[in-house]
C-alpha cells in the first residue's frame, strides 16, 4: 500500500479554504503527477521506502 501526502497543493479547494495563501508557495498538481509517473516508469532493482514531497518554501503555515 502506498500513501501520497504532498501537503499544500495549488487547487481550487485550497484557494477557497485559505485565500490568504499565495499559490506561488504551493505545489502544482502537475509536479506531483510528474513525480508519480517518474517513480512508476523507472522501476528497477532499487526500491523507494520513503519519499518526502513538500513546498519549496520552508515557511510553516499557522
Amino acid at each position: 500500500m502506498y500513501t501520497l501526502s504532498p501537503g499544500g497543493v495549488a487547487t481550487e479547494m485550497i484557494s477557497s479554504i485559505r485565500p490568504d495563501i499565495d499559490e506561488v508557495d504551493l505545489i502544482d498538481p502537475t509536479e506531483i503527477a510528474d513525480l508519480v509517473w517518474y517513480i512508476l516508469t523507472h522501476r528497477g532493482s532499487a526500491m523507494i521506502d520513503y519519499l518526502s514531497l513538500r513546498r519549496a518554501t520552508k515557511t510553516v503555515w499557522s
